[in-house]
């Protein structure tokens, strides 16, 4: 009967390991997307920054797009809500 207790905690741990590497794998590969996204989305805000309107003054922080802004924000907000 002992025997049988210790077999099942046994499998149950393991079953949870299991579990656990599975969801670690998971969030390793969106944390390296994210990462991807964020590395790309920072190219092409420092392409914008560095750009200069007609009159060749650098663009500001208030003719960023706002489409872009957007974008930045709904990358961080589903992974940002997986973590806690």
């Amino acid at each position: 009967m002992e025997k049988d207790g210790l077999e099942r905690d046994s499998r149950e741990k393991e079953t949870k390991l299991l579990s656990l590497t599975r969801q670690l794998e998971e969030l390793q590969d969106r944390l390296t997307e994210s990462e991807r996204l964020r590395t790309q989305q920072q190219r092409e805000l420092d392409d914008l920054m560095s750009s200069q309107d007609d009159a060749g003054k650098n663009v500001s922080f208030t003719t960023f797009p706002q489409g872009a802004a957007k974008k930045l924000v709904k990358i961080s907000l589903p992974f940002a809500s997986s973590v806690q």
